[in-house]
């Protein structure tokens, strides 16, 4: 038997006995980066290896630092099922949103970068005070890419081998909800829904050709999983003057459970998440400058069991205020601008600390069409510059943009 033959079957037996246990590790691996390793498109910040947290906010509520809900005029949210309410017309709305970061504190710095679409918005009036609405938005993000180098022992002889860890899915809400205006001042709104989503992840293994003499193809591992759980909330708002409003909101979920798909055999989860309170409100200044305040809480003690070895026994955290000043315009359209600051506390932990972030952010809003003071062709800017720190040498950076595009008329 030549030598070219027992390297080659060497390499996968080891492959083979060793693929399954590297593949189960990879999210352990995405949390401690060598020199040789690069990451992309994913937060090292991530749930217990569900994913990094996305929300399904628009430019406007990006900008001003919210966390979705309490904003003046529309707001349409899955956090806010009163937001919609008392719509002259039909809306649709969509946002896309990339972000650039870098992680440092490690031997080499590491880039991620990823563009995701984290809301997308329907709402039609019916009757007089009443408006049906469609929401679908990001929850968990699961997109990254991690490629490792080392070496083994294969046949006596050390080989430089190439792991690349690849995930792509995530986690989504869609609800369907009723929002009704009662009289001029107040306003309810209920939603129901599910947590959809699927997720594919792969390694695969490759050996240099150079070393091993022998043309070797590589060694591929992997499996697929699917996310259900169901949620629903309740919200009310009140404008207790024109220049004044008051909402709140509470979200319930269910079980979020995660089934491997035909084919892979292990990875079942199960994660009882917990309800979430949001307020939010609103104050006019001036006639031309309002200031927004939005604050949520989520109390994870006892309901984070399934989050895995990152998870912490904690309560999420999230506050913001912002600044909107209306007086601008431009080419007869006014253009209003925005400053925000946000901070959370996560739950989970990051190589045994908390993971905090702050935000710094700004933007815009431009209407291109208008009927009256109702704009029916609107596009929203948001730009966030923020990091996320968890008392680890690691740290991370990053700018988030997003762009908000909503339609509305007929």
């Amino acid at each position: 038997m030549s030598r070219g033959s027992v390297v080659r079957r060497e390499a996968v037996r080891r492959s083979r006995r060793t693929g399954t246990a590297v593949f189960l590790a990879c999210t352990a691996l995405a949390s401690a980066l060598g020199a040789d390793s690069e990451l992309s498109a994913q937060s090292l910040f991530s749930v217990g290896g569900l994913g990094s947290p996305v929300e399904g906010l628009d430019a406007r509520a990006r900008a001003l630092g919210s966390v979705g809900i309490g904003l003046p005029g529309y707001s349409f949210y899955a956090y806010d099922p009163t937001g919609a309410a008392g719509v002259p017309a039909p809306l649709l709305q969509v946002s896309m949103q990339p972000t650039w970061g870098v992680v440092t504190g490690g031997e080499e710095d590491q880039e991620f970068r990823a563009t995701r679409f984290p809301q997308l918005s329907f709402a039609y009036p019916v009757g007089e005070t009443g408006t049906a609405f469609f929401t679908y938005s990001a929850f968990l993000d699961q997109r990254w890419r991690l490629a490792e180098a080392d070496t083994a022992n294969l046949g006596g002889e050390q080989v430089l081998i190439t792991d690349e860890f690849e995930s792509d899915g995530g986690i989504s809400q869609l609800s369907v909800g009723w929002a009704q205006s009662l009289g001029e001042t107040l306003a309810v709104g209920a939603a129901a829904g599910l947590y959809t989503g699927r997720l594919r992840r792969t390694l695969s293994r490759t050996f240099s050709a150079e070393d091993l003499g022998v043309e070797i193809p590589p060694y591929v591992a992997g499996g697929e999983w699917t996310t259900t759980g169901p949620r629903a909330i309740l919200g009310v708002r009140w404008d207790p003057r024109p220049i004044v409003r008051v909402a709140a909101s509470v979200e319930w979920s269910g079980d979020l459970d995660v089934e491997p798909a035909q084919g892979t055999e292990r990875g079942a989860q199960k994660v009882d998440l917990p309800i979430v309170y949001r307020l939010g409100g609103a104050a006019n200044l001036t006639s031309d400058l309002s200031l927004v305040a939005s604050f949520s809480y989520a109390d994870f003690n006892g309901e984070s069991s399934g989050l895995g070895a990152q998870s912490s026994e904690g309560a999420e955290i999230s506050w913001g205020t912002g600044l909107e000043f209306t007086a601008l315009r431009i080419l007869g359209r006014g253009l209003p601008l925005r400053l925000g600051y946000r901070a959370v506390d996560y739950p989970f932990q990051f190589e045994g600390s908390s993971v905090k972030e702050t935000v710094i952010s700004g933007g815009f809003g431009y209407a291109f069409a208008a009927n009256d003071d109702y704009p029916t062709a609107l596009l929203e800017v948001g730009v966030e510059r923020g990091g996320r720190t968890a008392g680890a040498p690691e740290e991370e950076e990053f700018w988030r943009a997003t762009l908000s595009l909503r339609l509305s008329g007929g």
